[in-house]
């Protein structure tokens, strides 16, 4: 047998066990193990709300098993920032007489906008007044 014979041979053989290998894959069938056997049977109703045997169902199919586990909470997240957020920072002033907007932390807001917890009430040349309900903190450019 010489080489272009073994070859007319070796190739449909090759082919075939792709297919079957990589077929599956490809084709997105195959076990699935995480919802065999389970189907959600959800009606549509005409009505825009639905009932609510609908979301029951919408709301258990996707809903996560708790872990077991001898794990207790010991109160607190070692991953969360500390307690006093990062600081606001003007960066600048965009004036002008009838709506003016201060560049606070990298964002660009107006009067009557949140800042962290508190809220722009003012808004001049070269300052803005930041109020959290009963304390006002004044932020000056350059500072």
């Amino acid at each position: 047998m010489d080489k272009q014979q073994k070859l007319k041979i070796a190739l449909p053989i090759l082919v075939l066990v792709m297919i079957v290998v990589w077929g599956p894959v490809i084709i997105g069938s195959g076990s699935k193990k995480k919802n065999a056997g389970k189907t959600n049977n959800v009606s549509t109703s005409t009505s825009p709300q639905g009932s609510s045997a609908d979301l029951i169902v919408l709301a258990r199919s996707n809903e996560r098993k708790k872990a077991r586990t001898s794990y207790t909470d010991w109160g607190r997240n070692p991953f969360a920032l500390a307690e006093s957020p990062k600081a606001s920072v003007l960066e600048g002033i965009m004036w002008d007489s009838r709506n003016p907007k201060a560049i606070i932390n990298g964002y660009i807001l107006g009067i009557g906008e949140k800042v962290g917890s508190g809220v722009i009430i003012n808004i001049k040349q070269t300052s803005v007044t930041v109020t959290n309900g009963n304390t006002e903190k004044v932020y000056h450019l350059g500072q």
